[in-house]
């Protein structure tokens, strides 16, 4: 009973400091009549707590056939645009040609904080069938290791048979490096910024070498001055 208690008071802190509540649902025309009524569920039990939720691109740029969900604010993911699986895909975390397209109508009902991805990660490929995935490699990290060369199509080829994150790989084995520049990522913020929706921005994911790496101090100030 005692340890009961005091689970209970733990868990009532914890809701009680929490402001906001996210829901995170790739919906689709489909589906989207029963998720929002979730979240007007949601709402209806946490009624002093903000409900969000997660607007994916194609729900940005198809709202009238996905519907605007009934939430105080989304954060729209701007990453995550393909499947990192197709060996046909040039990047799976961020394609620039493809968020432009996406962000085309210009507009959304509902304010939003856009989420930029600042993480990276190496696709594996045997013989054009996918392997697995290696979280954290970039371009950087493989141009300097030994244990690759420049391999067709901006690829990377496997100079040596080796386990590699824990997948045994072939020599002359492909790695495609799935990552957002610098560049790319201020260009996508001089966009966003256009955008009236759009109330912020923030990063996926948060730490330091990713901060210095993608320089978001000087991201966040173009996006403020360009608003």
């Amino acid at each position: 009973e005692v340890m009961d208690s005091l689970h209970d008071d733990a868990r009532q802190r914890f809701l009680g400091g929490m402001a906001e509540i996210q829901l995170d649902c790739d919906w689709t025309p489909t589906t989207r009549e029963r998720y929002f009524q979730f979240l007007k569920a949601m709402k209806k039990q946490n009624p002093d707590k903000t409900i969000s939720c997660t607007v994916r691109l194609h729900q940005f740029r198809d709202q009238e056939k996905t519907g605007i969900p009934p939430v105080d604010r989304g954060t729209l993911m701007c990453y995550n645009m393909a499947s990192p699986k197709n060996p046909g895909v040039t990047d799976a975390i961020f394609d620039p040609k493809l968020v432009q397209g996406y962000l085309k109508n210009g507009d959304y009902p509902l304010p939003l904080e856009a989420g930029l991805p600042l993480f990276s990660w190496g696709v594996l490929f045997h013989e054009n069938e996918f392997k697995g995935l290696a979280s954290g490699l970039s371009a950087g990290a493989i141009q300097s290791n030994p244990l690759f060369e420049a391999g067709p199509n901006g690829l990377y080829r496997f100079t040596a048979d080796t386990v590699f994150s824990e997948i045994y790989m072939r020599r002359g084995d492909l790695v495609r490096i799935d990552q957002a520049s610098p560049d790319e990522l201020a260009a996508l913020v001089e966009r966003l910024a256009q955008i009236k929706a759009v109330k912020n921005i923030s990063f996926f994911d948060w730490n330091p070498s990713n901060i210095r790496t993608y320089h978001v101090d000087d991201l966040y100030k173009k996006f403020q001055a360009a608003r």
